[in-house]
């Protein structure tokens, strides 16, 4: 499945993995050689995002379940490191749309309760940077209102999602990447 190598012998987490922009982010890691662990709530989308990962030769390993839950986010740097014995990149690609478009000090209680659970608590950053993991976050918005003029393909977010976790990127951390045409510029 290697299309461009690099990454051979890695390990990707990609939570929000079996739809959209995660899951073709979890095609391109394993495009370049890295195994890859994808999480999802929905089990049926899962296991064909899962199915379709190894059809196209992947390494890969599904984990179901809320990842505002502290015991499902343990549970799937568990997997990756039990499956394939180590962690490498995590793409945190799971999130909540509560509060989308909004400065933080607009948001209602209920929406900032739920995007700290999911976007905040899914982030599986700790667990990684405990073991010297350097971990990017990537964001993707699509709508009609972008200002590029076009709604975004998952694909070019996952691309700029895997090119933060390559060697090309070395001088690049801590830092959240919106892939999102503009659309976001207004409100950060």
């Amino acid at each position: 499945m290697a299309e461009t190598g690099g990454m051979e012998g890695t390990v990707a987490v990609v939570t929000g993995g079996t739809s959209g922009i995660g899951l073709a982010a979890a095609h391109a890691f394993a495009r370049r050689g890295a195994a890859v662990v994808i999480a999802g709530r929905n089990a049926e989308r899962g296991e064909a995002a899962l199915r379709a990962l190894r059809d196209a030769g992947a390494a890969a390993e599904y984990v179901q379940g809320d990842l505002s839950l502290a015991e499902r986010a343990d549970a799937l740097v568990r997997t990756a490191v039990e499956r394939f014995g180590r962690l490498d990149y995590a793409f945190n690609n799971a999130a909540s749309a509560a509060g989308v478009f909004k400065a933080t000090a607009d948001f209602t209680e209920a929406e900032f309760d739920e995007a700290l659970a999911l976007n905040l608590r899914s982030v599986i950053a700790q667990h990684a940077a405990s073991s010297g993991i350097s971990v990017e976050a990537a964001e993707g918005r699509y709508t009609q209102l972008v200002p590029l003029g076009r709604i975004g393909r998952p694909e070019e977010a996952a691309e700029a999602a895997v090119w933060l976790c390559s060697p090309a990127s070395s001088y690049v951390t801590g830092h959240s990447f919106i892939a999102d045409g503009g659309l976001s510029a207004g409100v950060r």
